[in-house]
């Protein structure tokens, strides 16, 4: 696999003003991806749905070609709702070609944190070398950002857990990004074969936010991507919350890609599932 070392180093002639931003949650860091929400209707619709559940954070996402909703409908919207931003999910694509944009845009919304969802087909590594080299292309953004403020992250699917030498490529991918923060899909973690609670552990100091969510028995809920309820599903989350914690982790985002039988249902029941666990493991 060939990477675009050339978009890489394109990227570090943008030059931005320094300036910092603070995103750190009031209360229990919980927060929503939206796309959980994506089927509500209206993105009004959709932020109502993480406000009705109880969730005061959100994690937005951008790809697919969506278009960029216009920032002061957003700020707009979200104070409607009374959410603030615990992230966003970005195509790798749109930092390649709009970086300047994107920082400025989500600076306005006091956002800090610019998350690769996925890699299209044709970038994913396919050996150990090729991890550590996409580790290395994201590094040199992660050194562009820095002065901003701002950073960027990855988060996994099943693919990142294919092991190479004794590690998942998302290890080795990690090992060259010491500046990249990780997203943890512990349910997508699980499913490529790997115990999320060890993961976690091997990823100490790189693991900034996990996605909250569980998988159904093997063979089961194959409407739901094999996805489960939160405490419904295989996950042991007596093992992974004390884990998140000792390795670092600062946010707990709910998700479910397919929830039935709506997203306000399996949102509000995950919130409360995970409410009382979390304030356990972290004393509160």
């Amino acid at each position: 696999m060939k990477i675009h070392f050339a978009i890489a180093a394109a990227l570090l002639t943008a030059c931005f003003a320094s300036s910092a931003l603070a995103q750190e949650p009031e209360g229990l860091p919980i927060s929503a991806q939206l796309y959980t929400a994506r089927n509500a209707g209206t993105l009004d619709q959709q932020l109502a749905v993480i406000e009705q559940a109880g969730i005061k954070y959100v994690e937005t996402f951008r790809f697919f070609g969506m278009p960029e909703v216009p920032v002061e409908e957003m700020k707009a919207s979200l104070a409607k709702h009374h959410l603030k931003l615990s992230g966003t999910h970005i195509a790798f694509s749109e930092l390649a070609d709009n970086l300047p944009h994107i920082v400025e845009y989500n600076k306005a919304l006091g956002n800090t944190r610019l998350i690769v969802p996925a890699l299209s087909a044709g970038m994913v590594p396919n050996d150990k070398a090729s991890w550590q080299a996409m580790g290395r292309v994201f590094q040199i953004i992660a050194t562009t950002l820095k002065p901003q403020g701002m950073k960027i992250g990855f988060h996994n699917h099943t693919v990142e857990m294919e092991m190479f030498d004794g590690k998942t490529g998302f290890e080795w991918f990690a090992e060259s990004a010491p500046d990249v923060i990780l997203t943890v899909d512990l349910a997508w973690a699980s499913q490529g074969g790997q115990d999320p609670a060890a993961l976690l552990k091997r990823l100490k100091g790189h693991v900034w936010n996990v996605h909250v969510k569980d998988s159904a028995p093997m063979g089961m809920n194959k409407d739901q991507r094999g996805l489960a309820n939160l405490g419904e599903g295989v996950l042991k989350w007596d093992q992974i919350l004390p884990a998140a914690r000792e390795t670092g982790v600062q946010w707990f985002t709910l998700e479910h890609d397919v929830p039935k039988p709506d997203a306000l249902t399996v949102l509000k029941s995950a919130n409360a599932y995970l409410i009382p666990r979390l304030q356990k493991v972290l004393g509160l």
